[in-house]
């Protein structure tokens, strides 16, 4: 895969999509204290801070923020104020309906199998560009690199640091061994999203093993719009 992606078939679910996106939804679309899944009775809504993380209710929103507050902040600065709010909700919903995919090329990414606390000194940053057709959320967005950096020499490293550093709390709520940081980054729009993913031993297991081509298949999971 060169990162070229498709423009045929946008408006159209891939055929290799779960129609669900049951795993994705585990991690995204639910509440980001109590883990409730949105739909059959549980309404969910978007913190008006960062306008990315969801909750459930007042209660669980005011319990989760300190472990959230470095989060928001961080999501609110990497999107400039000359950003569309549309280009804002694209890139959230397209991390959104890629975040198992996400999570999988990380895992392998980082090497969390030699040692799953790189997690705490490295991210996963990915590269998007807006397509110029309308398409589905998870094809409306492409993307042109995916790499591996130390979050030492991130931009705004401080909030980043201190955002994995408070990810313990879902590590505690989630019963994950650890957490990692992806950020999606898309420069042209001047808007950028970190989403705080966590882990199990079984997922690294599954899915962190040496020699995984984490890469291409990332690439071609964004860029086909292949929803887990």
């Amino acid at each position: 895969m060169d990162g070229t992606p498709p423009t045929s078939g946008l408006r159209k679910r891939h055929p290799e999509s779960d129609p669900k996106g049951e795993c994705s939804k585990s991690l995204a679309f639910c509440c980001q204290f109590c883990f409730k899944v949105g739909g059959r009775g549980v309404t969910l809504f978007r913190c008006k801070g960062c306008d990315v993380t969801l909750y459930c209710s007042k209660d669980c929103q005011k319990q989760d923020w300190p472990s959230h507050k470095e989060k928001c902040r961080f999501n609110q600065r990497s999107s400039q104020a000359s950003c569309e709010k549309e280009d804002k909700e694209l890139l959230t919903a397209f991390s959104a309906k890629h975040s198992y995919t996400l999570l999988k090329s990380a895992v392998s990414a980082l090497s969390l199998s030699e040692d799953w606390r790189r997690c705490n000194d490295y991210a996963l940053v990915v590269k998007v560009k807006k397509r110029a057709e309308r398409a589905r959320p998870e094809k409306a967005l492409y993307a042109v690199a995916a790499e591996v950096f130390a979050i030492e020499n991130l931009p705004r490293k401080d909030d980043l640091l201190f955002a994995q550093r408070s990810n313990k709390e879902l590590e505690i709520r989630t019963d994950s061994i650890g957490s990692l940081l992806v950020i999606l980054s898309a420069p042209e729009l001047h808007v950028g999203v970190i989403r705080p993913l966590g882990f199990t031993t079984d997922f690294i297991a599954q899915w962190g093993g040496p020699g995984t081509p984490w890469k291409s298949e990332l690439l071609k999971a964004l860029n086909e719009g292949i929803v887990a």
